[in-house]
């Protein structure tokens, strides 16, 4: 037998040496993946769809609370029709009228809110009838 050249051994050695690199460098990621799970608070709310797929979005959790009722108004008919008319636009066309819907939307809501504030005074204004009459003869 003859013993092994030095390129083989050489070989070997690096060879090893990244095997246990790479095997320690593992160990950390899954070390430091634990330890940002731990630390994490986070814990997502899943949402799943229903059996015949054809119904609303139901919340994953144990019974349902409220993502299920705002899930609800969202149905995947709904989505998939909102998504079919945008990807028919060009990118800078609905861009373009993306940014006009929301300016729409911002002007009704300022509409609303300006109407609501308003509403909420009450007074009235009531002319005497002698300011009137005066009013009336002088032009």
């Amino acid at each position: 037998r003859s013993a092994p050249s030095l390129g083989d051994r050489l070989e070997s050695l690096a060879r090893d040496k990244a095997e246990k690199l790479a095997a320690m460098q593992r160990r950390e990621s899954e070390a430091r993946a634990a330890r940002e799970a731990a630390e994490c608070p986070f814990s997502p709310t899943l949402v799943a769809r229903q059996q015949n797929k054809k119904g609303p979005l139901v919340c994953a959790e144990k019974g349902g609370g409220g993502a299920a009722v705002a899930a609800a108004r969202v149905t995947a008919k709904s989505v998939r029709e909102r998504l079919r008319k945008r990807g028919a636009r060009s990118a800078s066309e609905r861009l373009y009228r993306d940014a006009e819907e929301r300016e729409a939307l911002r002007v009704a809501v300022a509409g609303a809110v300006e109407e609501a504030e308003l509403g909420q005074c009450t007074f009235a204004p009531n002319i005497n009838s002698k300011s009137d009459r005066l009013c009336s003869k002088t032009g």
